[in-house]
C-alpha cells in the first residue's frame, strides 16, 4: 500500500513538473506529400521534415527566422510582461508555410510556469526567448513602425529591423495571408535551404509558393548570413528543381551549382519562381 502511495504521489509530481514546462513545440502540421516528379533515391519529405524538426530545428541565432512572437508591446524591461497581439490565428498562420507563431496565450502561461532559473538574471522579452523557444519577436504597435528583435550572442535582446507595416490593417487587425505575405515581403526572398542530403536539399518556404505551378528555385550566393537580402544581392549560386511538397516544405534536388560545387550551406536563400523564366548562375 505504501509503495503504491510513493509511485501515485511521484506520478503526480512528474505530471505537474511537465505540465509546466516551457512548450517548445513548434505548433506546426506536417502536411501530406504531394510528388512533383520523380527523382530516384531521393529522401521521404515526411520523414525528412520529422528529423528536421525534431532533432534539428533552429537555435536562437539562426540567421532566418522561423518561430516567432507577434507582441504589441516588448516589455524590455524586468518590470512588466511582453504583450502578445491575438488577432492573427497561430492555427491559420502556421498553415500558411514554413513559419511557425507561437500562440501568444500558452506563452504567456508558459512564462508565467517558467520563470528564469535561478541565478540567471533575465528581463521578460528575453525569458520570453528562452521559454517560447523563439529565434525572433515581432513588435507591432498600432501605431508606428514595426520592429524585429532577436537574441545577442550574449543573449540580450536587440533590434535588427524597424519596418513600415501591413498596409492592409484594417481597424487595427491583421489576417494570417496579410502577416505572411508582409513577412517575406521583408525578407526579400521566397525560402531558405535548411538542410541537405546528397544532391536533395529541404527547404522552407510559403506552401502557396510551392504549390504554384512549374516552379524552380533560384539559390542566392552568399546569403546563408543574411536575415534580409537587398535587392542589389540577389546573384545566383545554382538552379534547384522541386520534387515534392509537404505543406510550408519542399523537396528540391540540386540541378547546378557555381564552380561544380555540391555542397548548398543551410541558410542560404532562395527565389521560387517558375521555370520558363530565364535566369542566371555566377560564371
Amino acid at each position: 500500500m505504501v509503495t503504491n502511495r510513493v509511485l501515485l504521489v511521484s506520478s503526480l509530481i512528474l505530471n505537474i513538473i511537465f505540465a509546466s514546462s516551457p512548450s517548445h513545440g513548434n505548433e506546426l502540421e506536417i502536411a501530406p506529400t504531394e510528388v512533383v516528379r520523380e527523382s530516384v533515391g531521393a529522401p521521404k519529405l515526411e520523414v525528412w521534415v520529422k528529423e528536421y524538426l525534431s532533432a534539428k530545428r533552429p537555435q536562437a541565432n539562426a540567421r532566418w527566422v522561423h518561430r516567432f512572437a507577434l507582441v504589441s508591446d516588448l516589455a524590455e524591461q524586468s518590470a512588466g510582461q511582453p504583450v502578445f497581439r491575438e488577432d492573427v490565428s497561430p492555427d491559420q498562420f502556421n498553415r500558411l508555410g514554413w513559419l511557425s507563431l507561437a500562440n501568444g496565450r500558452n506563452l504567456s502561461w508558459d512564462m508565467k510556469l517558467n520563470p528564469p532559473p535561478t541565478g540567471r538574471s533575465l528581463t521578460p522579452a528575453e525569458n520570453a526567448f528562452r521559454v517560447g523557444d523563439l529565434d525572433t519577436i515581432v513588435i507591432a504597435p498600432d501605431e508606428g513602425n514595426w520592429r524585429l528583435a532577436r537574441l545577442s550572442n550574449e543573449f540580450h535582446v536587440e533590434i535588427v529591423a524597424e519596418l513600415p507595416p501591413p498596409k492592409k490593417m484594417v481597424s487595427k487587425s491583421l489576417k494570417a495571408s496579410e502577416l505572411s505575405t508582409w513577412l517575406f515581403k521583408q525578407f526579400n526572398y521566397d525560402g531558405v535551404v535548411l538542410d541537405q542530403k546528397g544532391p536533395w536539399v529541404l527547404v522552407g518556404a510559403a506552401a502557396a509558393r510551392l504549390k504554384e505551378p512549374g516552379v524552380q528555385a533560384l539559390a542566392l550566393k552568399s546569403s546563408e548570413e543574411k536575415i534580409f537580402v537587398a535587392s542589389g544581392d540577389r546573384t545566383g549560386l545554382g538552379i534547384l528543381s522541386l520534387v515534392s511538397i509537404g505543406g510550408g516544405f519542399g523537396l528540391f534536388e540540386i540541378v547546378l551549382l557555381e564552380n561544380d560545387e555540391t555542397k548548398i550551406l543551410p541558410g542560404t536563400k532562395l527565389i521560387i519562381e517558375k521555370a520558363t523564366r530565364e535566369r542566371s548562375v555566377s560564371p
